[in-house]
């Protein structure tokens, strides 16, 4: 299993797994370096994704606990282990908004029924509202996200139906719809044009806070112009002020020296 991801123009990580163990390439330039161990207690189900320009992954490991790790260090930054009667799997790590979401599957170990959870591991003291249809499904669910600017779809595949969810910046979430897996194309059609039409006023929400900010960065801008405008009139007016006063004085010491000149010449005859 791997995944590429690129950090910027010249910088790319190559992620991937070895038995094992989780090892990282990264490229410079059109070069790869030599591969990077970063941990050896891999066991399966290896999700990583980009967050605050850097590469954060998730893996469940050897002793069934879901760990949070980072590209940069070797550290265990958040860690799930397992609770009694339950079993973790599965587990998907996404970026939604401003925060890291780590989504897994729990198995209750006496009726095998599975639920899907999420935690917010930089957000420990909040969770997200729960969702609208039943978590509880009688057989293992297969779950996938799509990640679109700062929103995610969650699509939810169980005994021929599907469900899909809309995860938006503020961590909010909106059912779209819920799909037998068998109907017409023409509801297939429409269950995607309803998600486009979702991701098109997410765009355009995240467009008109741009514009409203860039104006009320350029509104600030025009105060401040606006400001040393006035700054600069008063200096002026003062330089202006200064000149008046220097000439002013300039032409009572040029009367004092005349009058210095002619009393000299009058005291020489």
């Amino acid at each position: 299993m791997h995944s590429y991801y690129e950090i910027n123009p010249n910088t790319g990580i190559l992620l991937y797994t070895n038995g094992h163990r989780i090892l990282s390439r990264t490229r410079t330039g059109e070069q790869f370096g030599r591969s990077v161990l970063l941990s050896t207690d891999y066991a399966d189900s290896l999700s990583s994704t980009v967050y605050d320009h850097s590469l954060y992954y998730i893996y469940r490991n050897d002793q069934h606990s879901i760990l949070l790790k980072n590209i940069a260090g070797l550290q265990t930054l958040y860690s799930l282990p397992e609770e009694s009667g339950s079993f973790f799997t599965a587990p998907k790590l996404c970026s939604v908004g401003e925060q890291l979401l780590i989504l897994y599957l729990k198995e209750n170990e006496t009726d095998h029924s599975y639920c899907l959870e999420y935690r917010l591991p930089y957000l420990t003291d909040r969770r997200l509202p729960d969702f609208p249809s039943d978590q509880s499904f009688s057989s293992k669910p297969e779950y996938a996200v799509s990640v679109f600017r700062d929103s995610a779809v969650l699509t939810v595949r169980c005994n021929g139906s599907s469900a899909y969810y809309l995860l938006s910046p503020d961590l909010t979430v909106k059912e779209l719809r819920q799909v037998d897996d068998k109907n017409s194309v023409q509801d297939q059609e429409h269950l995607i044009t309803e998600k486009y039409n979702i991701l098109i006023a997410a765009m355009r929400l995240e467009y008109d806070n741009a514009q409203q900010a860039l104006k009320n960065e350029m509104d600030a801008q025009q105060e401040e112009i606006h400001r040393l405008q006035q700054e600069i009139s008063r200096q002026q007016a003062v330089i202006r002020s200064a000149s008046n006063q220097y000439n002013d004085l300039m032409k009572v010491a040029n009367t004092y020296k005349e009058e210095a000149l002619k009393r000299y010449g009058k005291s020489r005859k």
